[in-house]
């Protein structure tokens, strides 16, 4: 089995599969986690958005994040050509919330106010939750090809997030091959540390011509690197 990315050998549909994480530039797990989470969407609308078993386990969940309830209905009619799956959803989720603030508010004092931070409490995201899965098994996929040459070029160069980095970092402590691509990793941020310096040192109004192209996009790559890229 081939790759579409030139140089990495892949053994199997899953190693093809995190060999196309890193197709295109960004951190590869951010993708992989958008990936997941968009096929997780569309299904969820296409087979699940009638069933009330699902209604059911999602408002017990609490619903979406603010950003898969926002990518919820971008789905829907993009892949679905309307909003009547969000509505539907959207539909049962609302009316879980007006009855819980109803109960609320029949009473007073400290009860009330429990009673209404519940509503407000974060949503364990089942898309979210989807997410996690993906990038754990990746995790675990790019663990087990890291003594590779090509894959530990391909590691060591790619533009992981902050957050996945440190996962990455603490799943690969006892591994002799990930040391040489964390090396890698940690100069990479080392630096874009000394480019963001640079671009400051260059700001002032008699240094603005040394400013470099590197230095002046300094700033957006250290945005996706600590923030995540939403893809």
């Amino acid at each position: 089995m081939t790759s579409r990315v030139p140089g990495l050998p892949v053994r199997g549909i899953s190693q093809a599969r995190l060999a196309d994480l890193f197709d295109a530039p960004g951190c590869p797990l951010c993708r992989h986690a958008e990936r997941s989470t968009a096929r997780f969407l569309e299904s969820m609308l296409w087979e699940r958005v009638s069933d009330v078993g699902f209604q059911r386990e999602l408002v017990e969940a609490g619903g979406f994040c603010g950003r898969h309830t926002r990518q919820v209905i971008v789905t829907d009619r993009r892949r679905m050509g309307g909003t009547l799956g969000s509505a539907i959803l959207f539909g049962a989720l609302l009316g879980a919330r007006i009855r819980a603030l109803d109960e609320a508010r029949r009473h007073r004092g400290r009860t009330r106010v429990k009673r209404i931070a519940a509503t407000r409490a974060t949503p364990q995201c089942p898309a979210c939750a989807q997410g996690e899965v993906a990038v754990s098994g990746a995790i675990d996929g790019f663990l087990e090809v890291a003594a590779e040459a090509a894959w530990a070029n391909a590691l060591g160069s790619a533009a992981f997030c902050v957050d996945h980095l440190g996962r990455l970092m603490v799943a690969g402590a006892s591994s002799d091959a990930w040391r040489s691509i964390e090396d890698r990793q940690v100069a990479r941020l080392r630096e874009l540390h000394g480019r963001l310096a640079d671009f400051v040192h260059h700001s002032s109004q008699d240094r603005r011509h040394l400013r470099t192209d590197d230095e002046e996009r300094a700033a957006d790559e250290a945005t996706a690197l600590l923030a995540g890229e939403d893809l």
